[in-house]
């Protein structure tokens, strides 16, 4: 065994050079083409730590940015909630007025300079203010017409704005974001049908609206409006409470539409 081994080493030693020389080659080649690849790799994940250096520099300036935001949104709330608190307290300690005192004259310009007044005046601004940096309204109106029957929601499935993310154009009910007062408007068209809708709050019916084309052939609108104090996650949703036919009708015109938004 260890001659026929001998033999096969002293054979490759002493083939000719070209061939060696061949072989050599070949290997050095698919050595720097392994280096080649490997070095475009590395090329590469330079460039995409590059990416993501820059990246997550980004976020780190949108969260300082976000953080700042959030504290001055926690101390326009504090503010308020101590200005709400004021006015309470000098509720509670305003004097019943006895029967005599209410035959007295009142001074006007004397109650307009009160504290009590310039308080609660200040709490309707402060109010006013944080609506106008974080406004709260919704538009959606309906893309087709669908067969709605009696009792049933009427989805506007079209979201055209959404300002406080209430609302949801799969099941047509706006979920209020935040307390307060609110202007509430929809408007319902039929053609050749007529049907009665309603705006409903936490399953009660708050207003109505009525559409009738008079057994004309065309296409008739019915607006209905409220103004009504509302709490954070109340539902609002406008349905259908009866009629004749079931097609709300729309039109490349936007006939049908629901719509609110925070007063303050």
């Amino acid at each position: 065994m260890d001659g026929r081994y001998l033999i096969v080493v002293l054979f490759l030693c002493f083939v000719p050079s070209t061939i060696c020389d061949d072989t050599f080659e070949k290997r050095l080649l698919a050595l720097e083409k392994v280096i080649q690849i490997q070095r475009e790799e590395i090329d590469e994940l330079k460039r995409e730590n590059i990416l993501v250096k820059s990246e997550v520099n980004y976020l780190k300036r949108e969260n300082v940015d976000i953080k700042s935001q959030v504290n001055d949104l926690q101390q326009q709330l504090r503010d308020y909630i101590k200005t709400e608190s004021n006015v309470y307290q000098r509720t509670q300690e305003t004097v019943q007025i006895s029967d005599s005192a209410k035959e007295m004259p009142v001074n006007v310009e004397s109650i307009h300079n009160s504290t009590f007044y310039n308080t609660a005046r200040n709490t309707r601004n402060v109010r006013r203010q944080l609506n106008a940096e974080a406004p709260i309204a919704f538009y959606a109106v309906i893309n087709g017409q669908p067969c709605i029957h009696d009792h049933e929601v009427v989805v506007f499935n079209q979201e055209i704005t959404d300002e406080g993310n209430g609302y949801n154009p799969n099941d047509g009910i706006y979920i209020v974001p935040t307390s307060g007062l609110y202007v509430f408007t929809w408007t319902t068209a039929s053609r050749d049908d007529w049907y009665v809708s309603e705006l409903v709050i936490n399953g009660v019916g708050k207003a109505h609206a009525f559409t009738d084309t008079g057994n004309e052939p065309n296409v008739s609108q019915a607006t209905g409006i409220a103004i009504i104090r509302v709490a954070t996650g109340d539902h609002v949703f406008v349905r259908k409470v009866i009629g004749r036919g079931c097609d709300i009708h729309d039109a490349q015109y936007r006939l049908t539409s629901f719509s609110g938004w925070l007063l303050y």
